[in-house]
């Protein structure tokens, strides 16, 4: 499947991924990535710093589309390494993490940029 522009390729993505798919590139390209499930901070707020994996990390909170969210960012490298989001509803609460390894100055080759979801779906095709 070709998307015509990065925006839509990363909106297709962010389903099948939970949401992640978008978060570090809206985070980097604003401009570029406008989806509306995008991470906008409203109100980022440095709490205790703290540590994810052994590793030191600003901690910033926020309210992310109503809901809390707490972003663990390497001191040393400045990478995103965890986001921490609680959801309250009328009747339950969820609470959801996203972790990420993230490799600072490494190749990127066409392969890893291939859209390949788990068990080979082609889920787009149904829209063809």
């Amino acid at each position: 499947m070709k998307l015509d522009s990065l925006d839509k390729a990363i909106g297709a993505a962010t389903g099948v991924s939970g949401g992640s798919a978008i978060t570090v590139p809206a985070m980097l390209l604003p401009n570029e990535i406008k989806w509306r499930r995008a991470i906008r901070f409203s109100k980022p707020k440095r709490i205790d710093d703290g540590f994810f994996n052994k590793v030191s990390c600003f901690k910033i909170q926020d309210q992310i589309f109503g809901h809390h969210a707490v972003f663990w960012i390497d001191k040393e490298t400045f990478l995103l390494l965890k986001i921490y989001r609680e959801k309250e509803f009328k009747d339950f609460q969820t609470q959801e993490t996203t972790t990420y390894q993230p490799i600072k100055n490494g190749k990127v080759t066409d392969l890893m940029l291939e859209f390949n979801p788990p068990g080979e779906s082609r889920w787009w095709q149904l829209f063809d």
